[in-house]
């Protein structure tokens, strides 16, 4: 029936016995099991926490790994001095954190925040070469009008 349970008739032809039975579902949990679980889940909790925030940092880091890989393979030539090599030894280790199974949340996100740094000059070389050439041959007027700034003469 609706509510689970199963009722079963059954009769003797040659006796005529009958004899019937209702079977109720056996699922579910008793007290003791939920107070397992409970407790369980308490004392994993902080653990549970860590491993998000982990993942978190992780999936961070993977972006900005990405971010950086597109940007020196298209741009490598806006570089300067051993800034490369800077920020090759700063993703390698960035990397490495990452491989470790029990790898260090808070490091990983100390890396990407010092890759972030490391990057952000050849970031603002990249964004000042990209306005250039957008701006190149163009007046004043012209991209202020495309801008809303002003109206093209």
């Amino acid at each position: 029936d609706a509510d689970g349970l199963l009722s079963v008739s059954a009769r003797e032809e040659h006796t005529g016995v009958e004899a019937s039975i209702e079977v109720r579902p056996s699922y579910g949990l008793d007290e003791e099991e939920i107070e397992r679980m409970l407790e369980a889940s308490i004392d994993h909790a902080e653990e549970d926490v860590e491993v998000r925030m982990r993942i978190e940092a992780v999936i961070e880091a993977e972006g900005i790994l990405t971010a950086v890989d597109k940007a020196l393979a298209g741009d490598a030539a806006l570089l300067e001095g051993d800034e490369g090599a800077h920020i090759g030894a700063v993703v390698a280790q960035l990397r490495a954190v990452m491989a470790e199974v029990a790898g260090d949340r808070k490091r990983i996100a100390e890396l990407s925040h010092e890759l972030d740094a490391v990057t952000a000059p050849f970031a603002q070389r990249r964004i000042e070469r990209d306005l250039t050439s957008a701006l190149s041959g163009r007046g004043v007027d012209e991209v202020g009008a495309e801008l809303g700034l002003k109206e093209k003469s």
